[in-house]
Parts: structure tokens; C-alpha cells; sequence
């Protein structure tokens, strides 16, 4: 199940950064809650 949830996160990261290029800052914030509540 964590791996699952980890291919998950990692696809909506990858979006996350190419739409938040101009704010790595808070794409690694948003990207982190998006962590916790997968998990």
C-alpha cells in the first residue's frame, strides 16, 4: 500500500513543480502536505 501511495505522490509532485516553477518554496510545502495526507 506504500508504494502505491508513494507513485502517487510522486506523479502529483512532478505536476505540482512544473505548475509551481516559480515558487519552489512553497511547491516543496504543498508537495509535503500532499505527502502527509497520502500517508
Amino acid at each position: 500500500m506504500n508504494i502505491d501511495n508513494k507513485g502517487s505522490a510522486s506523479a502529483q509532485e512532478r505536476k505540482y513543480h512544473l505548475t509551481t516553477t516559480k515558487y519552489p518554496g512553497p511547491a516543496m510545502v504543498q508537495s509535503a502536505v500532499l505527502a502527509a495526507l497520502g500517508c
